[in-house]
């Protein structure tokens, strides 16, 4: 009955109206979003959700350094560029000697508050499986950028992820390697985050490195 009272509606119109009509019609749809939208919109909100329950995460800290995301890879702001190279020669002393071959799996890795990806690219290019992890949804994104403008294959295969580290299952994720470089300062339940990166380290010979 509703669509036949608006039907009839349409006809009683003038062609001026008609036109005047259709024209809203048409901007309304295009206003709308697109199912691949709503289903982003819904991702987002779901990780959002999610992301507020970690304890470990401070929303202070991170809109603190979401603010620097523009300036991270700037030597001349950001001292974590100078301190990365005396931090992966710690890391090569000390990780696991698994040798990579066309027959063996990637040695994993987890970057655990990557920030823009300093430490992620190092251990990329030293030929690990890299997961980056970051409650800032803008140095998440920031990252993402620099690594695929720096047209490097190795660099290019970092997972970086909009997350806590609480929000990662163990029974999906295991690393050889866990990384939480000058993080827990940053925290507001370090044990939280400890006890998570410990589930999520490989049994058989796993190292985590802390700082």
């Amino acid at each position: 009955l509703i669509a036949l009272y608006l039907l009839l509606v349409i006809i009683m119109l003038s062609s001026t109206q008609r036109r005047l009509l259709s024209r809203i019609i048409i901007r309304r749809c295009a206003s709308l979003p697109t199912k691949r939208q709503q289903q982003q919109q819904q991702q987002q909100l779901v990780q959002a959700r999610r992301h507020s329950t970690a304890s470990s995460v401070s929303n202070a800290e991170v809109s603190k350094f979401s603010e620097m995301s523009q300036d991270w890879w700037n030597p001349d702001k950001n001292p974590l560029i100078g301190m990365n190279p005396i931090r992966m020669q710690y890391i090569q002393q000390h990780a696991p000697t698994t040798t990579t071959t066309n027959s063996k799996p990637k040695r994993t890795a987890l970057d655990v508050g990557c920030g823009a990806g300093i430490l992620s690219e190092s251990l990329a290019r030293l030929q690990y499986q890299v997961t980056a992890i970051d409650p800032s949804l803008d140095l998440i994104n920031c990252a993402k950028q620099h690594s695929s403008s720096s047209n490097n294959k190795l660099t290019n295969t970092i997972e970086y992820r909009h997350s806590a580290i609480e929000d990662l299952d163990p029974q999906e994720f295991q690393f050889d390697v866990v990384c939480i470089l000058e993080v827990l300062e940053h925290v507001d339940d370090i044990p939280s985050v400890l006890q998570a990166a410990s589930k999520l380290l490989k049994p058989d010979g796993g190292r985590m490195f802390v700082s």
